[in-house]
């Protein structure tokens, strides 16, 4: 299991596992320079559940390593810091994601500005649900207005456009 999350809260997952989890496991919090967290992810016990928690800004650092490491389930705790889909810890999350067999997302606010925000999250979660384009679903969803075209404003579709995206 991979947790990423903010940098502030690194400590707060092994806090919690030692309170509330009633099964063995392992959790190893990556801290300290790039090469002590690579050694530290190389010296992670192969039985068990194996608990990884990172900050997203390492994540993205050491996407390779991650991936080798080959998490079954991923968890973005505070997952709207994936809002944008086009910095380099969204990008990382969403290539990792694609290898877990399982994702969760964890947040208060999935939409923390505009409505578009969704798209990310969605991304690393499911690409089924809004693709893998964010410019598709930009162009399907809102209409760009204002100033140079910078603001977002959904579009109001047919119930039609909702019910097709059911059934597929």
């Amino acid at each position: 299991m991979l947790v990423v999350v903010p940098l502030s809260i690194l400590g707060v997952w092994q806090d919690e596992f030692r309170k509330f989890s009633d099964f063995e496991y392992s959790l190893t919090v990556l801290n300290g320079s790039e090469s002590q967290k690579i050694e530290k992810l190389r010296q992670i016990p192969t039985h068990g559940l194996s608990v990884v928690v990172i900050n997203y800004e390492s994540a993205w650092r050491l996407e390779k390593d991650l991936a080798n490491w080959d998490a079954d389930l991923i968890v973005c705790d505070e997952g709207h810091k994936i809002k944008t889909h086009n910095i380099a810890a969204s990008k990382c999350m969403h290539r990792l994601g694609a290898r877990a067999r399982y994702r969760m997302l964890l947040t208060g606010m999935i939409i923390t500005n505009k409505a578009i925000d969704v798209f990310s999250p969605y991304k690393f979660l499911n690409p089924a649900v809004f693709g893998n384009s964010f410019y598709a679903f930009r162009n399907r969803y809102f209409d760009m207005t204002g100033y140079c075209n910078h603001t977002p404003v959904m579009k109001r579709l047919p119930p039609q456009c909702f019910l097709a995206d059911q059934i597929h």
